[in-house]
């Protein structure tokens, strides 16, 4: 379960953010929704332990992550969480396959070739394996971009404007991806967007 109470953040020369209590569990799904500037990615950041709030509460799993050391806060998220930025950050230089066991060993995880390779068959990129990321089309990045969100099997995903550049179609195609069962265990999408299509797909929304 995650949960959050009271979170405040300010960068210093910006306006302060208070953010609404939110809380999911693996196997919900909760949409952040909100125009340009209003602290969607800053919330996503905070969800993450990226950033550290001024003042609030975030619960995951039974730990204070805002409480955490900032090894530790990392070595958690490595472990808990994937992410999904609005760039990619692919390692271009690595294959796709390559690309999804180092996202493993960076974690600290031990390797599993096996889920890896189940992983992007359920995705429909097995045949991409050997291909570099920059080869790839903008919905074979985006199926790409999930399995690596998921290659450490997180409890959450936290995805930034994942839909924001897509079409009507391939929008539609996300939503199907992560409603698939991709692994055994749940896991709970935050999504933060301002893309309005998503709206109607989601019954745990936050409106910011």
């Amino acid at each position: 379960m995650l949960f959050t109470h009271s979170l405040k953040f300010q960068y210093p020369s910006g306006p302060p953010f208070t953010f609404p209590d939110l809380q999911c569990k693996p196997g919900d799904n909760l949409l952040i929704l909100g125009e340009s500037g209003c602290g969607k990615t800053t919330l996503l950041h905070l969800l993450s332990g990226i950033l550290t709030p001024q003042s609030g509460d975030l619960d995951v799993d039974g730990i204070k992550l805002n409480q955490l050391k900032d090894t530790k806060r990392d070595a958690f998220r490595g472990k808990q969480m994937g992410m999904i930025f609005q760039k990619h950050f692919f390692m271009e230089g690595l294959s796709v396959f390559e690309n999804l066991k180092a996202a493993r060993k960076l974690s600290g995880s031990a390797a599993d070739n096996s889920h890896l390779e189940q992983l992007m068959e359920k995705l429909g990129i097995s045949h991409l394996s050997h291909k570099k990321p920059y080869k790839l089309s903008q919905g074979e990045q985006q199926r790409f971009s999930i399995a690596r969100a998921l290659a450490n099997k997180p409890s959450y995903v936290l995805a930034d404007e994942p839909t924001s550049s897509l079409d009507d179609r391939n929008c539609e195609k996300f939503v199907e991806l992560i409603r698939l069962p991709l692994t055994r265990k749940p896991v709970c999408w935050i999504i933060a967007t301002h893309d309005q299509r998503l709206k109607k797909y989601f019954s745990n929304i936050c409106e910011l």
